[in-house]
């Protein structure tokens, strides 16, 4: 099912609905340059974890968050989604056990969209990020994620800059991974500047997921999934953004083989496009997101290099 029936012109003209929302205009405005509009609301955080084997990566996962410095507001969602691995469920029952984290286990295997779906209904956090389970994370990392949302209510959805993503390859390893952290948030502009989040640290405002739906599980077992939400945020009029002064490792594909990603996103791409035409191109070329990016990495590497 076409959501829009025809694609974008470069100006975005638009005759019809999306989702009940109706485009008030002939065309769709995309308005990078609004006036952000603080919330001093106390926000809480959840972190929802789908786990699918990768043993040896969520090991470091869970490292990562017990040196982090999360407040006792913060809620961790493990999410087992019937690993084969017998080592993950165990592992994750010892330090659930020891943490007070949360432990959710499929009796069968779901995949990535419909765990995340459960883990969002299962947290009570104002802010749910959707945390890949090759990642992991820095010591200051709620702060900066609450430090984003907190800047606009009409922000909806964040990621961060990641060492190894669809955006990104600013490569590191387990003995680098703070100190990198350390030179984005150091040296950052912070801007929150517009950007299509990702979906390795997808940052969500649960308000905003109440209004325009979940992750849609016409995508299966994953890719394109968080894209579509973006695309559902921005033409219901608010902010995605770039939380440029945070850092997160990504290992990237732990639970698909290369050949099995290629199949999924090239699948899930034709129902992408099917419903947003080019508009997804239109929006990330006034968002300026290459040369941002590009900025971004080289002042990163530059930073390295030169021990400043």
């Amino acid at each position: 099912m076409k959501l829009i029936n025809k694609k974008y012109s470069p100006k975005g003209k638009i005759k019809t609905y999306f989702l009940g929302i109706k485009i008030k205009t002939k065309k769709f405005k995309y308005n990078e340059n609004c006036i952000p509009k603080p919330d001093n609301k106390h926000l809480k955080l959840s972190v929802v974890i789908p786990v699918y084997n990768a043993f040896q990566d969520l090991k470091k996962l869970v490292s990562s968050i017990e040196k982090s410095k999360l407040s006792k507001d913060t809620e961790i969602i493990f999410l087992d989604d019937c690993s084969t691995d017998t080592n993950v469920y165990g592992y994750l029952k010892d330090i659930c056990d020891k943490n007070e984290y949360i432990l959710l286990r499929n009796s069968n295997n779901q995949g990535f969209i419909k765990t995340c779906n459960k883990g969002i209904k299962h947290s009570k956090g104002d802010i749910v990020v959707l945390l890949n389970s090759d990642t992991m994370i820095p010591s200051n990392f709620e702060e900066k994620v609450l430090q984003c949302f907190k800047s606009d209510k009409n922000i909806a959805f964040a990621s961060p800059i990641g060492s190894h993503t669809g955006w990104w390859n600013i490569p590191c390893n387990d003995y680098n991974f703070e100190k990198i952290a350390q030179i984005v948030s150091s040296s950052s502009a912070n801007k929150y500047p517009a950007f299509t989040p990702e979906g390795f640290c997808f940052c969500c405002r649960k308000k905003v997921l109440k209004k325009i739906g979940l992750l849609d599980e016409i995508y299966g077992k994953g890719y394109c999934e968080e894209d579509d939400l973006v695309m559902r945020a921005i033409i219901a009029g608010y902010r995605t953004v770039l939380i440029d002064n945070l850092y997160v490792y990504h290992k990237r594909h732990a639970s698909f083989s290369k050949e099995g990603k290629q199949e999924l996103f090239s699948n899930n791409r034709i129902i992408f496009e099917q419903r947003y035409g080019n508009l997804q191109g239109i929006i990330r070329s006034k968002m300026n997101i290459k040369n941002y990016i590009k900025e971004i990495s080289n002042n990163i590497q530059f930073i390295e290099d030169n021990n400043v």
